[in-house]
């Protein structure tokens, strides 16, 4: 199932990962951007879950499994944007960075976990386990993620995810980002399940 027609329902969930980028890298991020990424993610998307509380989505999980198309990311549209508004410049240029590694490295035959985020403490594990579940109801027993230094890592490393490669970002001509980042990665993640 694709999701072209409600992207933008979901730009909140977008808007809560993208935050973190405003805190993480000191940089101002605005709906026109979130809304390139929710579009994104989504249609690079073939398996949704959510999870509801008190008649609230509170979480929510893309991915991808057995769905060899890959949407383009629209660098044309985000670097028009840097240029428009020089306050937007750095994180539009850092993230055209990460999505070309992304890219570089896709693996069309593994399961994606392209991206998730969650409200409330739990969730995120919960919808994990659907995933976990949905990949191997298809006859996976693996599946792969990317994240980046402004994400918490960690946590893939602390649930049993095994790192197989980083890959560094040059930051030289971040100075803002740089500011708040010594270094910066782009992490790939693989789950044996």
């Amino acid at each position: 199932m694709k999701f072209h027609q409600e992207w933008k329902k979901y730009t909140k969930f977008i808007d809560r990962i993208l935050a973190l980028s405003k805190y993480h890298l000191n940089a101002t991020i605005d709906q026109e951007i979130v809304e390139i990424f929710t579009y994104y993610f989504i249609n690079n998307s073939n398996v949704f879950f959510n999870h509801m509380q008190d008649g609230q989505e509170v979480g929510v999980i893309f991915g991808n499994i057995d769905y060899a198309d890959e949407v383009a990311f629209d660098y044309d549209k985000l670097t028009l944007i840097g240029e428009q508004h020089p306050e937007y410049k750095e994180i539009t240029t850092l993230q055209m960075e990460i999505n070309k590694i992304m890219e570089a490295h896709y693996e069309p035959e593994i399961p994606e976990l392209v991206t998730f985020c969650s409200f409330i403490p739990g969730v995120g594990s919960q919808l994990i386990k659907q995933w976990e579940a949905e990949v191997k109801a298809r006859g996976y027993h693996q599946y792969y993620l990317f994240t980046d230094s402004n994400c918490t890592y960690e946590w893939y490393i602390k649930k049993g995810y095994t790192l197989l490669e980083q890959y560094p970002i040059n930051l030289d001509n971040l100075p803002t980002i740089k500011a708040v980042n010594k270094e910066f990665y782009v992490y790939k993640f693989l789950k044996q399940i």
